[in-house]
């Protein structure tokens, strides 16, 4: 986040410029209708962790710090209809199964479990 913007702020700009992109194109097409999504999924929100994150960047001066907000798509209603191009995997956008076995660093671990804490899901 920047000085002054909002996490919904932050979250709507993020989508658009890292998600959008990797959509397939009949599907990116409907960006009007994609934008409505967007803001149901950050209406829809719960804050899962707040705070400092264990980062290789972090110094005595100066660290990491994060806000984790979790979508959770139940029916598949909002994003079940997403599909990305096959490159969209070097912008960072993919589907991904979730699992406490999948190679992560260890502050997206971290956020995961605690997803899975407030789902009451098995990580």
């Amino acid at each position: 986040m920047e000085v002054g913007d909002s996490v919904s702020g932050t979250l709507k700009k993020s989508f658009n410029e890292k998600v959008l992109p990797a959509l397939k194109p009949a599907i990116a097409e409907e960006r009007g209708s994609l934008e409505e999504l967007v803001y149901t999924m950050i209406q829809n929100s719960v804050e899962v962790y707040k705070g400092y994150v264990d980062d290789l960047r972090n110094t005595d001066n100066a660290w990491m710090e994060t806000v984790t907000m979790n979508f959770h798509d139940e029916t598949g209603e909002i994003l079940g209809n997403f599909e990305f191009e096959v490159e969209a995997d070097a912008c960072g956008a993919n589907w991904q199964e979730v699992s406490g076995h999948i190679n992560l660093r260890n502050h997206q671990s971290f956020v995961l479990y605690k997803v899975a804490e407030v789902r009451n899901a098995y990580f």
